[in-house]
């Protein structure tokens, strides 16, 4: 019996001694556990502030007239791309024109000739410039 008591002595001194290693262990975790959350709270402020501000953009958004704007600057994007492309189109067809660029050139050479003999000095002035 008295062996068996002694068994059970040692078994709770080792029992508590694990105890007391588990305890120390806990503390440590929680002050690192602190030590981390005091580094997290300047990226917590920063994403606060960043989800304040991405919900007023989107509260902004959610608005029936700027919806109706954004719809129309779409669409009148779109509708100018097009002429755009189109008077690409025309443009090189008419660059392709031989007979048309060709007299736009002569016609380009004609005035430069006529404003040199209408405004001689002026010509000269913004040719030395």
């Amino acid at each position: 019996r008295q062996a068996g008591k002694e068994d059970i002595v040692k078994k709770l001194i080792n029992s508590m001694d694990q105890f007391d290693q588990t305890q120390i262990e806990l503390e440590e975790l929680i002050l690192q556990t602190k030590i981390e959350v005091n580094r997290a709270k300047p990226i917590i402020t920063e994403l606060t502030g960043a989800s304040t501000h991405l919900n007023n953009i989107l509260a902004a958004i959610d608005n029936e007239k700027t919806l109706e704007n954004i719809t129309e600057t779409i669409s009148n994007t779109s509708s100018l791309s097009k002429k755009i492309d189109l008077m690409g189109d025309e443009i090189n067809k008419l660059m392709d024109d031989e007979e048309l660029m060709s007299a736009i050139r002569k016609v380009t050479i004609g005035l430069g000739q006529f404003f040199d003999e209408v405004y001689p000095a002026k010509t000269k002035y913004y040719k030395l410039k």
